[in-house]
């Protein structure tokens, strides 16, 4: 069974723009090691992306939103489609549990198994909001993602050669998004505390939830 199937004149027609070892926004070249579907209460579906650096210093990162509750698509349905075009890729299989080694734990994850070994630069943004009243997240989120050379997805199925897409991200790549009235001085303050506690953005994902694309 197909998990997602891209068109290449769909994903040449998107609009580009925004969208230890990483400790701030930026676009890094980074290989997928393993990007699971999970499942809300409340019906959302994300990817989570396990990515490793050429050191083996690995990071998780969520928030990348592919349905609504409702099941409508969401911003992150286009992110995807756009990894597959760089990966090569008009359908990914639907994703199989497996078992996977994060630090010192090992869960079953959900995984999109055509995604693993896929090497890309990935541009991550923190982001900063306001719950009852105090700052809180501060997790990367995956705003694009670029072939090794620099081609966005849409560029690759427009049949361009020329990263240009990449050049005008990178202006603005470092900026973290802020919401909420935060600004960026608040966000370096809390970070910077929750540092001093021991706290991470980039813990461990949770054990999935039924994922309502898996074949019965």
């Amino acid at each position: 069974m197909a998990f997602l199937k891209v068109n290449t004149e769909e994903v040449a027609q998107m609009k580009e723009g925004a969208g230890g070892f990483i400790s701030e926004s930026g676009i890094y070249d980074l290989t997928i090691k393993n990007a699971s579907v999970q499942t809300s209460q409340n019906g959302s579906t994300e990817v989570v992306f396990g990515f490793e650096d050429s050191n083996g210093n690995g990071i998780t990162v969520y928030g990348t939103r592919i349905t609504k509750n409702d099941g409508t698509p969401s911003f992150g349905m286009d992110v995807l489609k756009s990894l597959m075009i760089i990966a090569g890729l008009d359908t990914l299989s639907d994703p199989v549990d497996r078992e996977v080694k994060i630090g010192d734990k090992t869960i079953t994850l959900n995984v999109l198994e055509d995604l693993d070994g896929v090497e890309v630069k990935v541009r991550l943004q923190r982001e900063f909001r306001i719950w009852n009243n105090n700052i809180t997240d501060g997790a990367f989120k995956v705003r694009k993602f670029y072939s090794l050379e620099g081609l966005s997805g849409t560029e690759i199925a427009a049949g361009k050669t020329e990263a240009t897409q990449l050049e005008k991200d990178s202006k603005y790549a470092d900026k973290d998004k802020l919401k909420d009235g935060i600004t960026q001085e608040e966000a370096d303050a809390f970070l910077a505390s929750k540092s001093k506690k021991g706290g991470s953005t980039t813990d461990t994902p949770a054990a999935p939830k039924p994922n309502p694309f898996a074949a019965n």
